[in-house]
């Protein structure tokens, strides 16, 4: 819940899971129909959580609806599915004025944005090298991965490698293990895929000149390993106190926070670095290194 938002209208393709949905969170307005909703809500946001084939030709269809614009839309990752549909919404969304916000969640997170503040500063030396797990498929979840990365240091992952293929739960988006590097200092980069049948894992390793920052668990904990020199002159790891995170709030939370306020200001400027614009390299080193398999 979001003092600035009222949940006004919902779809879904299903009609008992829409009407089971709308009973359940007092929604007046629903239907299987989007356009049906739209024209009765008029809403100032369109949040899209759908399977992700679909996220194209949904918000296609928000944007041609010209007399029902709303001022935002709120996007799931990954916000499509090629470059040819990544095109094609970036000229739509701009033709009609109306951003696409897409929630990488991790860009809203607390955490990574002391993380980014403190590198940017220079607290955290040079970036060396990047160690991460993950599981669900490529192109599903290591977006995720790919996103953080380009997020916090502002640069691209190059040269991949796939040295393993695991089957995820889509037979058409395997759970891949690569070796690449950092385009900006030649660092190693692991992308290390994990089989869920096992259990979930996600976890981000970042190797900086001045020691090591350990991310477990789904940001559940995270570890910092400072740089020293012992007594007999070798450079050794010692657990450190570090002070990342800068507010309680959750990601979802500080995601309403910065829509709400770029619908009382209308200043763009707002959403830079949560447009759609800003994370399509993401998804382009993605297709690059699904089009290898």
């Amino acid at each position: 819940n979001h003092d600035m938002f009222d949940l006004s209208g919902c779809v879904d393709s299903n009609k008992k899971t829409v009407e089971r949905f709308a009973e359940l969170q007092n929604i007046v307005h629903f239907d299987t129909n989007l356009v049906t909703v739209l024209n009765a809500v008029q809403p100032d946001i369109v949040s899209i959580t759908t399977p992700d084939d679909s996220h194209y030709s949904i918000v296609s269809l928000i944007l041609r609806c010209v007399d029902v614009l709303p001022k935002l839309i709120f996007l799931e990752k990954p916000a499509c599915q090629n470059s040819r549909e990544l095109e094609s919404l970036l000229e739509m969304s701009d033709s009609v004025n109306v951003p696409v916000v897409v929630n990488h969640s991790r860009r809203f997170h607390s955490l990574y944005a002391a993380v980014k503040e403190k590198y940017e500063a220079g607290q955290l030396g040079e970036l060396l090298g990047i160690d991460c797990s993950y599981y669900g498929g490529w192109v599903h979840s290591g977006v995720h991965l790919v996103d953080t990365i380009r997020y916090l240091f502002s640069t691209e992952i190059v040269c991949p490698d796939i040295i393993e293929r695991i089957t995820s739960r889509n037979i058409d988006d395997p759970t891949l293990t690569i070796k690449a590097k950092l385009e900006t200092n030649d660092g190693s980069v692991l992308f290390q895929g994990w089989d869920d049948k096992h259990y979930q894992i996600f976890d981000l390793e970042f190797r900086f000149s001045t020691g090591r920052l350990i991310v477990r668990n789904f940001e559940q904990q995270y570890i910092w390993e400072a740089c020293i020199e012992n007594s007999v002159g070798e450079r050794v790891l010692v657990p450190k106190s570090m002070e990342l995170s800068m507010n309680g709030k959750s990601p979802m939370m500080r995601a309403m926070d910065i829509l709400s306020n770029y619908l009382k200001t209308g200043d763009i400027e707002t959403l830079n670095g949560y447009l759609l614009r800003d994370v399509a390299a993401s998804l382009r080193s993605i297709w690059q290194v699904n089009s290898c398999t």
